[in-house]
């Protein structure tokens, strides 16, 4: 989204509530802090840091350390205003990296040592990271990969002083978990203690990470990836003996261990597929290690998803006999079902294909896959239609639609099956039926406008939709085209009962539906006198009467 006009994108009521925020001097300290990247606290309940990062003129991330979980929150809405309040008044003002550059540019190294070493003594932290980064330099004889498992326990430790990483302290924690990964350079450090230094990570991530920590964003999963780019980078450095031993622990970790319980082993496939590549003893061993895991599976979506996997690995590696006999073996499977009969129909053998997706449906009902079933009722529907086959076509969108709500395409199909002349004989007849049990007042209205029946959609709207506003509004512009004066009537109305309650966008929601109001044929009329009744019957509304003032130009 472009920041000059971010708010399109927002949702008005936490638009709102930003805005407040920054209106009232909540956003502290935006800065700058690389090209392109931006930095803030906020105060609110608590104080809650801020990053964006912008391309150009779009805002192109953001994160807020804040619980909330929906797209966007009111911290970053008040930073990205505070950022353009910045932009729009930048002049000569330079940021506070371009100030640092300046005086580090002037110290001696005499200073800069100075200034360093007091850094460092209070700043654990910063210091453990310069004593890893430089460690050739240190003297000491303690093993890498040690110094790190103790740095990793620490970070754990402090951040989950009450035994359960908290979802706000979340992202500070990973963030520092890969400032440490992102040390483990295999042409600075030994490749093979940068791979045991990331299983050990694995290991932690698994036994005293993953348990405790609030990972409502996923960021467990970079601190995965890290690791498995890491190992990717070494493992071409390692001897021989050093890549056999550093596989049989990957394939471990991908399959073995518990870190498929939180959706983390699925990392570390890239990583074993790329490094089996023209290896076949580790590809024998991959695959012996699936087999194993797809035999001993406790529930079939995992069974099948190792299986297509391992597929995937069979077609990568060129051994398509295997391929194809893993595929008649496990036709149960929808996936490699679908491929045989996907060459069916290359083939022009519809008739194989129908037999096969026939077969998959008795599959899917005995499983009890509604889902699956339709699939390949969509697959039958496919079939129908390259054949041609009119009966066919209109029995698979009945019984498409049979297991779902409604969709206006499946309606269309059914429709251009018929002349115009046989479609209005049987069209109310199979309308209902199409609709179904999902009968919904929303489907009737789509109907009614396929079939350019606007004074049914009206009066549908009218008198028998409950809570019929956002109804109303979705078909408002074909409304008002047809019926002009009862649509502004109408959308009087609606105005005047939504403004019965208050806040930001009841108010903004008001504005719009006049602003409409006024392009409507003799909604201007209407318009001009309700916007000065509604100031005043609602003169104790000041937020109100503010916006009100501004989009229609009042004194």
């Amino acid at each position: 989204m472009e920041l000059k006009n971010f708010e399109r994108n927002i949702n008005p009521v936490i638009f709102a509530r930003g805005e407040d925020y920054f209106a009232a001097g909540a956003v502290q300290e935006t800065e700058e802090t690389e090209p392109q990247h931006w930095q803030s606290w906020v105060a609110g309940t608590e104080n809650y840091d801020v990053e964006v990062t912008l391309q150009k003129t779009k805002v192109k991330s953001w994160y807020c350390t804040c619980p909330y979980d929906g797209p966007i929150c009111k911290h970053v809405v008040a930073t990205l205003l505070s950022i353009q309040q910045q932009l729009d008044g930048k002049g000569d003002k330079s940021s506070k990296q371009q100030q640092l550059d300046n005086i580090l540019d002037h110290l001696s190294q005499s200073d800069l040592k100075k200034l360093i070493k007091h850094l460092l003594r209070n700043n654990k932290a910063l210091r453990d990271k310069i004593l890893l980064e430089y460690h050739t330099y240190t003297g000491s004889k303690e093993p890498t990969v040690t110094r790190f498992r103790e740095l990793f326990r620490q970070l754990i430790s402090r951040y989950s002083a009450h035994g359960f990483i908290e979802y706000r302290d979340a992202y500070n924690f990973v963030r520092e978990i890969l400032d440490f990964l992102h040390m483990l350079d295999p042409e600075k450090l030994p490749p093979d203690d940068c791979v045991q230094t990331c299983f050990v990570m694995l290991e932690l991530l698994e036994k005293e990470i993953a348990v405790r920590i609030d990972d409502s964003d996923g960021c467990t999963g970079q601190i995965a990836q890290a690791c498995a780019d890491v190992i990717l980078n070494a493992y071409p450095k390692l001897s021989r003996a050093q890549q056999s031993s550093c596989f049989e622990q990957m394939v471990h970790w991908e399959y073995a261990s518990g870190l498929h319980d939180y959706g983390l082993s699925d990392y570390l496939e890239p990583l074993t597929e790329k490094c089996a590549a023209d290896r076949p003893q580790q590809q024998s061993l991959l695959l012996s290690a699936l087999e194993k895991e797809i035999k001993t599976a406790q529930r079939s979506y995992r069974s099948e998803y190792l299986s297509r996997r391992k597929l995937h690995l069979l077609n990568l590696w060129g051994r398509q006999a295997e391929a194809e006999k893993l595929i008649q073996e496990n036709m149960e499977i929808p996936a490699f079902r679908h491929r045989i009969i996907d060459a069916a129909i290359q083939q022009n053998d519809f008739d194989q294909a129908r037999k096969l997706a026939e077969e998959g449906i008795n599959i899917a009902k005995t499983k009890e896959h509604p889902g699956t079933v339709n699939r390949w009722r969509e697959v039958l529907l496919d079939i129908a239609e390259k054949t041609n086959d009119i009966d066919a076509i209109r029995t698979q969108l009945l019984q498409i639609q049979e297991g779902k709500r409604f969709q206006i395409d499946l309606y269309r199909k059914l429709k251009a099956t018929f002349s115009p002349e046989e479609w209005e004989k049987v069209r109310h007849g199979y309308a209902k039926q199409i609709i179904g049990k999902y009968a919904q007042v929303s489907s009737w209205a789509a109907i009614h406008v396929e079939e350019n029946e606007f004074r049914e959609l009206f009066d549908l709207i009218q008198f028998q939709a409950p809570n019929t506003t956002m109804l109303f509004r979705k078909y408002m512009q074909t409304l008002a085209a047809a019926f002009p004066q009862e649509t502004a009537e109408y959308l009087e109305r609606t105005i005047r009962q939504n403004l019965k309650t208050t806040g930001t966008s009841v108010y903004q929601q008001a504005i719009r539906d006049i602003q409409y109001l006024q392009s409507i044929p003799g909604g201007r009329e209407i318009a001009d006198k309700l916007i000065p009744e509604m100031m005043l019957q609602y003169k104790n509304r000041p937020s109100m009467k503010t916006m009100f003032k501004k989009a229609f130009n009042l004194r």
